[in-house]
This record gives structure tokens, sequence and C-alpha cells, in this order.
């Protein structure tokens, strides 16, 4: 596969993950989607505090873990 030109912007990074771009596509959309609804999430949370006590089931990064 060439590296370079117009295809290889799309499909370099995902070949070097060994990855194809569509299911680069899939898992980047995925967790974006994930990473947007905790952001909303944390938002509701920050305005309400009393509410989201919690995260979400599966949205839990164990970052916020005393």
């Amino acid at each position: 596969m060439p590296s370079h030109g117009p295809v290889a912007f799309f499909t370099a990074h995902p070949a070097s993950v060994n990855e194809s771009y569509g299911q680069h596509l899939r898992f980047a959309l995925r967790f974006s989607g994930l990473l947007f609804l905790a952001a909303g999430a944390a938002l509701v949370h920050a305005i309400l505090p009393r509410s989201l006590k919690k995260p979400p089931a599966g949205l839990s990064c164990g970052c916020m873990t005393k």
C-alpha cells in the first residue's frame, strides 16, 4: 500500500493499528459517542449536583475513583 497520496491520508493511521478504515471509523465513532454522553451527564451533574451521582453503566473509566 502506498504511504502517500489522498488514499493514504485516510488509511495510513488505521493500518498502523491493524484496522481497516471502516473498523477504525466505527471504533472512533463509538468512543466519541460515549464521550459525548459522559460530557452530557457531567453537565447535568454540574447544574444539578444531586443528580447523576454515579456515572451511567458503561461510561465509567475509573478516572473518578478516590
